[in-house]
C-alpha cells in the first residue's frame, strides 16, 4: 500500500515484492527439475527384470521336466509297475535341481521387485500425489493380507502406471480409454491364476495320502499314481508361472522407461496450471 492505494502487480514485480508470473500462463508455478526430484529407476528395473527372466527360464525348464516325467509315469502305469521298484530317474534329479534354482532366484526377485515398487511409487507421488488410493504400507501388506491381496496390488500398480504414463495430466481423471492398462490386467490375471494354483502339491498330496500326508505310506501303484498327478499338475501350472513372470518383466520395463525418460528430460509433464514442465 502506498498512500492508501494498492500498487499494480507489474510495479510490485519490478520492485521485487512478488515473483513474475510465467509469460502466457496466469498464476503458473515454476517448472520442477525432474532430474533432481525423481529418483533413478533404471538400475533397479534392470536387476528386477534379469531375476524375473531367470525365474521364467527355470520354470520353462521345469515344464519340460514335468512333461517328461508325466510320460514316464504314464507308461509305467500302463505296465502296472510299482514306483518303489523303479530305478531313480535322471529327470527326477533334474526336477530337484531346477526346483531349488527356481526358489533361489524367486526370493531375491521378490525382494528386488518390492524395492523397485517403492522407488517408482515415490516417483509417482511426485508426478501426481493425488492419484494414489493406497498408502505406502500397503505396498507390502497388500500382497499378504487375505482377501484384499486379490485387488490392492493391482490398484497400487495402476495408480503408478497412470501417474507415469506419457500424456497423463497431473490431477486429471482419465477415462478407461485413456488408461490403456491392458498389459497390467494381463499380468494381474496370470498372477492370480498362478497364486490360486500354487498350492496344487498340497491338494494332490492330501487327496492321495489323506491326513497322514506321507507318500511313503502308499503302495507302489498308489505312489506311481501320486507322482503322475504331481507331474501333470506341474506342467499345467508352469506355463502360468512363466507367463506371469514375462508379463511382470514387461510391466517393470514399461514403468521404468517412462520414469527414466521423465527424469532425463526427454519428455515433459503437464497440468492445467502449468506447474510441471520439461527441464
Amino acid at each position: 500500500m502506498c498512500g492508501g492505494r494498492a500498487l499494480p502487480a507489474e510495479q510490485l514485480s519490478d520492485l521485487g515484492a512478488v515473483p513474475p508470473a510465467e509469460p502466457g500462463i496466469a498464476g503458473a508455478a515454476p517448472p520442477i527439475d525432474t532430474r533432481r526430484v525423481l529418483r533413478p529407476t533404471r538400475g533397479l528395473g534392470i536387476a528386477t527384470i534379469v531375476l524375473l527372466l531367470c525365474f521364467a527360464v527355470f520354470q520353462a525348464l521345469y515344464f519340460l521336466v514335468q512333461l517328461r516325467l508325466f510320460v514316464v509315469y504314464s507308461e509305467a502305469m500302463e505296465q502296472s509297475r510299482s514306483y518303489w521298484n523303479m530305478e531313480f530317474l535322471p529327470m527326477e534329479g533334474l526336477e530337484l535341481v531346477v526346483g531349488v534354482l527356481s526358489a533361489l532366484v524367486l526370493l531375491p526377485a521378490m525382494v528386488l521387485f518390492l524395492v523397485w515398487l517403492f522407488r517408482v511409487r515415490g516417483n509417482a507421488e511426485v508426478l501426481d500425489p493425488g492419484i494414489h488410493r493406497r498408502r505406502k504400507p500397503w505396498l507390502i501388506l497388500g500382497w499378504i493380507v487375505p482377501v484384499v491381496n486379490f485387488w490392492f496390488p493391482k490398484q497400487i500398480l495402476t495408480d503408478i502406471w497412470r501417474a507415469s504414463r506419457p500424456g497423463h495430466e497431473r490431477g486429471g481423471m482419465e477415462s478407461s480409454v485413456d488408461y490403456k492398462g491392458g498389459l497390467l490386467w494381463a499380468w494381474w490375471l496370470f498372477y492370480l491364476a498362478m497364486f490360486c494354483t500354487d498350492r496344487h502339491a498340497r491338494v494332490i498330496t492330501y487327496a492321495h495320502t489323506g491326513s497322514s500326508g506321507n507318500p511313503l505310506d502308499l503302495t507302489g501303484r498308489e505312489a506311481l499314481a501320486f507322482y503322475q498327478d504331481l507331474a501333470l499338475a506341474g506342467f499345467l501350472v508352469a506355463p502360468l508361472q512363466v507367463s506371469a513372470a514375462i508379463l511382470a518383466v514387461l510391466v517393470v520395463r514399461r514403468i521404468t522407461n517412462w520414469q527414466h525418460e521423465l527424469r532425463e528430460g526427454r519428455r515433459g509433464l503437464s497440468d492445467s496450471a502449468g506447474a510441471l514442465a520439461p527441464r
